[in-house]
């Protein structure tokens, strides 16, 4: 600390800098996405030292990747990575909803409003929000559900090829796989540059085959080996190799490795995957048989490829056992199919799980990567609004609380009226920015929805963003995913109320034997 007490005036100024500093450091993370959120959106562009690009309309992405060192902003972002691993969707307005939460917490402190008072009224405005929405969702029954494709088109940002990719995946698995929530649809997706869009039943290997030189383009209904070990002879140390034994004892370990490769073909296998190495007698051996082989393939991919053909990993060792044995570890499908041009290798219809896999491509690396963040995002509301049901979308729900909150805050006795209102102000954010993205007078607009909803009693009614008019968010197909909407407002409260509670920020020691702690301004 500094050598000297600061007085109780200058105690309140350095609160009030660091309030506002934090406040200021909230709303530039805002700014930077509040451009690309709504149907009108733009995307940004980031660029790296050594001149490397990304382009992305994507909340996360964007964050993500922008150099940032405020440790507010570090916070904001933090709770946008953690909106995206709970829902996969609602990023932009996650970071919108906390900076604004921010905003009109620090305006009101400022004003004299008690910190406590105003995270008791922020937190009553949360829980009487969540309420409403979860009285406001409509529950979707049926994969087959017009509100589906909705929801993965306003998700996917307006691609409709994209969007009905993933309604057909999640058709594909089935209602009870989407609701499982060790299962996420979002991992379904996969990209490939120059690929042709598909979803099919079954997986991709990123992974082109050893010997992809002499393989015909695909396999009928093969029989898939799955090694989870090195594929080679046992190890013989260099030292025991100069000695008799031990050179006998070499010689003995390859013969029995070259009658297990033979059980291998033996027991009708066609394509052997492996995630780690393949020695040079192996590798000789897969050529001269016609074996597809492929080595040093990611855990994952081995798991999805165990769970849809039904092959069980095997150690090496397991190959010591007879032939009809080492059959069983087997799996099988219907084809495997051998893309050269792409250099990896598709799995279709296997005889155990279903597993859909959607594949999106572009004609460049950066539009591809960003299709893929577009699929993604689908697929991930689309999975939410089946486990949650769907609300209003468009910023429609969010305009519809702030007025239901703001007559709370009317009827509430105390200072924790302020911290309702705090919410209720920040509900409206997303709405103005995808209005002012759409060259709509954002204040206009909020009126007449406002206006609209009270006078048909229709909490729905809200903006088509491209002709301007009111409409009823639900036959217009603005709709979003209830689970994004809770997750995102209880997050966006956390991480304010987490922020408000600062009064001070202090260096940490470098070097804790050294003590040197210094206010930061």
């Amino acid at each position: 600390m500094s050598d000297h007490m600061l007085t109780g005036q200058q105690e309140a100024e350095e609160n009030f800098r660091t309030l506002l500093n934090n406040t200021s450091a909230a709303q530039a993370v805002s700014r930077v996405v509040e451009g690309t959120i709504g149907p009108k959106g733009l995307d940004v562009m980031l660029i790296d030292n050594l001149g490397g690009i990304a382009v992305s309309n994507d909340g996360l992405t964007i964050l993500k990747l922008m150099e940032v060192n405020h440790p507010v902003a570090r916070m904001i972002i933090s709770a946008v990575k953690s909106q995206q691993s709970e829902v996969g969707d609602g990023t932009t307005t996650t970071a919108i909803l906390t900076a604004a939460l921010i905003a009109e917490g620090s305006s009101r402190i400022l004003k004299g409003v008690p910190v406590s008072s105003l995270l008791e009224g922020i937190n009553k405005g949360i829980r009487e929000a969540m309420r409403l929405i979860d009285n406001a969702t409509f529950h979707i029954s049926s994969l087959n559900h017009k509100y589906l494709f909705d929801t993965a088109l306003i998700a996917g940002r307006g691609c409709e090829d994209v969007a009905r990719l993933v309604v057909d995946a999640a058709s594909l698995i089935g209602i009870d796989k989407l609701v499982n929530p060790g299962y996420k649809l979002a991992d379904a997706v996969s990209s490939c540059e120059a690929a042709a869009d598909s979803v099919f039943n079954g997986i991709i290997i990123n992974r082109e085959p050893i010997n992809m030189h002499i393989l015909p383009d695909f396999i009928s209904n093969p029989v898939i080996m799955v090694i989870n070990d090195a594929l080679g002879p046992g190890k013989v140390d260099n030292d025991a190799l100069k000695t008799d034994s031990g050179f006998k004892h070499y010689m003995k370990s390859r013969d029995l490795y070259e009658r297990n490769l033979n059980k291998i073909r033996d027991a009708g296998v066609n394509l052997v995957v492996v995630d780690r190495g393949i020695d040079d007698m192996a590798e000789e051996f897969f050529i001269r048989s016609g074996i597809a082989a492929i080595q040093r393939v990611s855990a994952r991919e081995i798991n999805d490829l165990c769970r849809h053909t039904g092959a069980q990993k095997l150690k090496r060792s397991a190959l010591d056992e007879n032939v009809d044995q080492v059959k069983q570890y087997a799996g099988c499908a219907e084809q495997v199919w051998f893309d050269k041009k792409h250099r990896q290798v598709l799995v279709y219809d296997g005889r155990g799980e279903n597993l859909a896999t959607i594949l999106i491509g572009a004609s460049t690396r950066e539009a591809t990567e960003e299709r893929e963040r577009i699929a993604q995002d689908a697929a991930a509301a689309v999975q939410a609004a089946v486990q949650d049901g769907v609300v209003a979308g468009g910023g429609t729900l969010e305009v519809w609380l702030a007025e239901r909150l703001q007559e709370l805050a009317d009827s509430e006795d105390g200072m924790s009226s302020y911290g309702i209102s705090s919410v209720s102000e920040a509900l409206k954010r997303p709405f103005l920015c995808m209005a002012a993205n759409a060259g709509l007078n954002p204040l206009k607009k909020l009126g007449e929805v406002v206006a609209s909803q009270k006078e048909t009693g229709n909490s729905s009614m809200s903006l088509d963003y491209s002709s301007g008019e009111l409409v009823d968010a639900f036959d217009k197909g603005i709709i979003d995913p209830a689970g994004v909407k809770i997750n995102a407002l209880k997050t966006a409260g956390e991480v304010a109320a987490s922020v408000l509670r600062i009064n001070m920020i202090i260096k940490m020691q470098t070097d804790p034997g050294k003590p040197d702690n210094t206010l930061m301004n």
